[in-house]
């Protein structure tokens, strides 16, 4: 309740797995709009994925029809960083509608790129992939100097020079590649007059798997929720799968020194596992140090942990589908 009827200034919802994080957002955009009377254009909510991001808007509009209360004004505004940012840098005439360099072109010019410097024996496939890979996490760090992100088989210095002459090749094609969705609009954001139109814009910001952000990213969101800091975070610092994107779990750590004030709502109730599967998980995850403390609440009393040993990939999978047909037979049979 703390969390869905939050109205201004930062707030970060720590949430643990299975805590309803979804219904909480997808609440608290209800609640803005019909009690605080925001009108929902002004409303924009991140996530990071685009299945994600559908989901939150399906479930939102369900939610929505089911309030049966009308709305006025126009939509809300869900997306990921990625499709948000592009969209940025469309209305701002810093891109055109085809300016995304597709995966196989970027590989393309990579070749062509390490043919010219005459490093045409490492342009196989492992090779081309490391080197997409650590241009994506240098760009994802907002790190200008490339040492220690070279790939193996290249010298920090080689590698800066092929980013420097890919960025370059990019700029003469007038295209962008994913990671360039951020970084070029980050760099929008630094003129006063672009993001002041955008904090109009946009009154309440909402981030679903704030765990993920890295520092960019965080960096347009603190230049979009300024000065009002009307900024409202979920996430949950155990739960952090992108870091070979540059996503910083420490973030979520930051947030409470750059945002002075911040309410601190903690969600630890468990509605989707059972109490035996949380208290195991949590005995693992308690190891790492760098973490919020909390403590799970399972709400369901069943649910078992197996431990079981396997040589190989194949034995494990076997394995699996055993136990689920066994549990499918007797689901079956106790409905029967």
């Amino acid at each position: 309740k703390r969390a869905i009827s939050h109205l201004w200034g930062p707030a970060m919802v720590i949430a643990g797995p299975g805590s309803g994080k979804t219904f909480t957002i997808v609440s608290r955009i209800l609640f803005l709009i019909h009690h605080h009377y925001i009108p929902p254009e002004k409303i924009l909510v991140i996530t990071y994925t685009r299945a994600a991001a559908q989901e939150m808007k399906e479930r939102f509009e369900k939610a929505l029809a089911e309030s049966e209360q009308t709305r006025s004004g126009g939509a809300v505004n869900f997306g990921t960083f990625h499709s948000i940012c592009y969209h940025i840098l469309k209305q701002s005439g810093a891109v055109h509608e085809n300016s995304l360099i597709g995966e196989n072109d970027k590989r393309k010019l990579l070749q062509v790129i390490l043919g010219n410097m005459g490093f045409s024996s490492r342009c196989n496939y492992d090779a081309l992939t490391a080197l997409v890979n650590s241009i994506s996490r240098l760009k994802n760090c907002a790190q200008e100097d490339a040492e220690g992100f070279a790939p193996d088989g290249f010298s920090d210095a080689e590698f800066a020079t092929v980013r420097r002459e890919y960025d370059r090749h990019l700029e003469e094609m007038e295209k962008i590649d994913f990671d360039d969705m951020i970084v070029k609009c980050l760099r929008l954001f630094h003129r006063p007059e672009v993001v002041q139109e955008y904090r109009k814009r946009f009154s309440c910001i909402l981030v679903d798997e704030f765990q993920d952000i890295n520092p960019p990213q965080y960096e347009i969101l603190k230049r979009l929720a300024a000065p009002s800091g009307n900024l409202f975070v979920v996430g949950d610092d155990d739960q952090a799968i992108y870091g070979f994107r540059g996503a910083a779990p420490g973030i979520m750590r930051q947030f409470g020194r750059d945002f002075q004030g911040a309410e601190q709502i903690m969600l630890t109730e468990n509605y989707r596992c059972g109490a035996q599967i949380v208290r195991m998980a949590e005995r693992m995850i308690s190891c790492n140090g760098e973490r919020f403390a909390k403590k799970f609440a399972p709400v369901r009393a069943e649910g078992k942990v197996i431990f079981r040993c396997f040589d190989t990939r194949q034995e494990q999978e076997r394995e699996l589908i055993r136990t689920l047909s066994e549990c499918g037979r007797a689901a079956m049979e106790d409905t029967a």
